[in-house]
């Protein structure tokens, strides 16, 4: 499929004219989110029957990144991108980016519908405004993973590694957090553990370090903003087995040199990133 999908790109797709002009806050706006084309067409355009089946998903963000994609068409060809130009010339969107090219031709065709590389695709989730999020670049480049992989990581760009976890950032069997600020729809803190560290697990042979297993780890972030020496976050903790909100709480994340403490949790952890 993605040799097939790959030689449709490069017969649509063309350079960018001279006369393009750079992108708007409104078409911005209209761009950024989750969209989907699906090939089952005993399905609607989002699979929200959850039969999304050989379709193709693309995640797009400006507001908080400058500019990141994902593109997932459930193939090797998937992977994370910078947005290093955004353009428009007439009612086309011109997309370069770091790692694909040629550059990519966007046409809006109604609300929510636009077609990329001449194939049509539906805008499955829109992007919240994230006002609430009041996070700079600096901020963003220290605590949060990207949309853009690194080889196998289980989470992309940045994570922070449980001070108790023995060898930091070199261990292979380690449990961690990982702040998700970088997704266009929803905000969320993550409790995560290491491939390995997973694997192990379910052999059930013990972790060999002290870790946290107080439910699934998962908090929605409703909102961040700078304190004195790091942020302050609002959370709601998702609640297990289904993931119903919990109680909203406000966790102080204190940045120290090697990475960050959560003071309320009694917790420290080393700032690693995937390479």
């Amino acid at each position: 499929m993605r040799a097939a999908f790959a030689a449709g790109l490069l017969l649509t797709a063309f350079a960018v004219p001279a006369s393009a002009a750079p992108l708007d806050a409104g078409d911005r706006a209209k761009l950024e989110g989750v969209w989907r084309s699906n090939d089952n067409p005993k399905s609607d355009a989002c699979g929200t029957d959850g039969n999304f089946q050989y379709g193709v998903e693309i995640t797009i963000e400006f507001k908080l990144t400058g500019g990141e994609i994902y593109f997932e068409d459930q193939a090797e060809g998937s992977g994370g991108d910078t947005i290093t130009s955004a353009t428009k010339d007439g009612g086309t969107i011109f997309l370069k980016l770091a790692d694909r090219s040629p550059a990519w031709d966007v046409k809006f065709t109604g609300k929510d519908k636009a077609t990329f590389y001449d194939r049509p695709f539906t805008r499955c989730m829109a992007a919240e405004p994230r006002t609430n999020l009041a996070l700079n670049k600096s901020d963003m480049n220290y605590l949060a993973t990207g949309l853009i992989p690194a080889g196998d990581a289980p989470f992309y760009g940045v994570y922070f590694a449980d001070s108790r976890v023995p060898g930091g950032c070199k261990a292979k069997l380690w449990q961690g957090l990982a702040f998700d600020l970088r997704h266009p729809a929803y905000a969320s803190l993550l409790r995560i553990d290491s491939p390995d560290l997973t694997e192990r697990l379910e052999a059930k042979k013990p972790a060999g370090f002290a870790r946290d297993t107080d439910g699934m780890g998962r908090w929605i972030v409703d909102g961040v903003k700078p304190s004195a020496g790091g942020w302050s976050f609002t959370l709601v903790e998702l609640i297990p087995p289904n993931g119903s909100r919990g109680d909203k709480v406000t966790v102080e994340v204190q940045r120290t040199k090697a990475g960050i403490t959560i003071p309320a949790w009694k917790r420290t952890y080393q700032r690693c990133t995937f390479s």
